[in-house]
């Protein structure tokens, strides 16, 4: 068996020497038996100073000694070891990590009689996962400071939305009152009740109404998206016909839709239930979506209102020929204070808070809000809502 450890063909011994990993066997006590010179290389001894003088335990740290001590007995029992990390320590005293796996070789008795050890030098691999370690742990503290920075920063933020809408909600307050008394007074003037006035003046005054109107609308969806994003306001939820609703939307604007010439009609897709809702916040929401089809749609187009059940919603959509929206556009105009600028764009300017309050009250209720459209071809609001069959019937029914 000698062969095993001294192999006597030249290649095979250049090939045992030189190779890029250690190779090792140790006797029944732990003694050196055999070695290449690649392990002789990296501990700086000679094989006449490690063969049959010196056991393993010699270039071991005093950890991997008690380490060796209680694993050898086992090894030569079981016959294998299988990636083992040692600490081996050379001739000057200096350390290097190693991965150490071993087969033993029993007799014909099947007594352990050597082993065969493969020992690789895992140190740039130790160097690497130090590295690693350094870089993983200023990674966590850099995260752990943006994390701090964050937090505080969304603390500010917090802060300032609220003073932000607290600011909106008492400034509404307080523009309500005085304006309300200058939509009065307008309106009395225009009527000539206060005297008469001149066709200049009326046609000022028509301006300065148009104005305060719009004001008007701004300060209360400002006022609603407010009371919405604080919490301040609740949803009346009962059992509510959304059928009867639509209808009346429908009619509501079919007189300016007919002075336009577009065509608006009310479809129903299929039979719905009653649902839980908001029912004056849902007529806001179709306030705005059905105003802004008949302002974007130009003369003898068509706007439509239809509603179905999808599942367990009820879906809404809105759909129009009219000028169409940009894809730039698709995806800001439900936020505040968004106009959508096109050519063909006719009738009033917009306040840009309609689509955002649509957006809040829709999803107030749990719901979704989404347009798809076309530039030139018109556009498809669609709205859902939850919509369950097992609702308390309103006391109002449909006739």
């Amino acid at each position: 068996m000698a062969g095993l450890f001294n192999p006597s063909n030249a290649e095979l011994r250049d090939l045992y020497n030189n190779a890029p990993c250690g190779f090792h066997s140790l006797n029944k006590d732990g003694i050196f038996i055999a070695i290449n010179d690649t392990e002789l290389r990296w501990l700086g001894y000679t094989r006449d100073q490690v063969l049959g003088k010196m056991s393993f335990p010699d270039i071991l740290t005093p950890k991997g000694k008690d380490r060796f001590e209680k694993s050898f007995p086992i090894f030569k029992e079981k016959g294998e070891i299988r990636e083992l990390e040692h600490e081996l320590v050379r001739r000057d005293g200096s350390t290097f990590p190693v991965l150490l796996s071993a087969t033993a070789v029993f007799d014909g008795n099947g007594q352990y009689w050597a082993s065969r050890s493969t020992v690789f030098d895992i140190s740039e691999r130790k160097q690497a996962e130090r590295a690693l370690r350094r870089a993983y742990d200023e990674l966590e503290m850099h995260v752990e400071d943006r994390t701090r920075e964050l937090k505080k920063a969304n603390l500010t933020l917090k802060h300032l939305d609220e003073m932000k809408s607290g600011f909106i909600l008492a400034a509404s307050h307080e523009l309500k009152t005085p304006l309300t008394s200058i939509k009065g007074y307008i309106s009395l003037i225009l009527s000539g009740r206060a005297g008469p006035i001149t066709a200049p003046q009326h046609e000022f005054l028509t301006h300065v109404k148009r104005a305060t109107d719009r004001l008007s609308r701004l300060l209360g969806e400002l006022l609603s998206i407010s009371k919405i994003e604080s919490g301040q306001i609740s949803m009346n939820l009962r059992g509510t016909h959304i059928e009867h609703i639509l209808k009346e939307e429908v009619m509501i604007f079919k007189a300016e839709a007919d002075q336009k010439q577009i065509d608006l009609d009310f479809t129903l897709k299929s039979r719905l239930h009653a649902i839980r809702c908001d029912s004056d916040k849902i007529r806001e929401v179709l306030d705005n979506l059905i105003n802004n089809a008949l302002k974007f749609t130009p003369k003898h187009g068509r706007v439509e209102v239809s509603a179905r059940r999808a599942d367990d919603v009820i879906e809404i959509q809105v759909s129009d020929t009219g000028i169409g929206i940009r894809p730039e556009d698709q995806l800001k105009i439900f936020d505040p204070f968004h106009h959508v600028h096109q050519k063909g764009l006719e009738g009033e300017e917009s306040t840009g808070l309609g689509l955002a309050l649509a957006k809040r009250i829709v999803e107030a209720h749990r719901g979704k809000i989404w347009v798809e459209s076309e530039e030139g071809k018109g556009s498809v609001f669609t709205v859902t809502l939850p919509g369950r069959a097992d609702v308390r019937e309103p006391e109002t029914s449909l006739r």
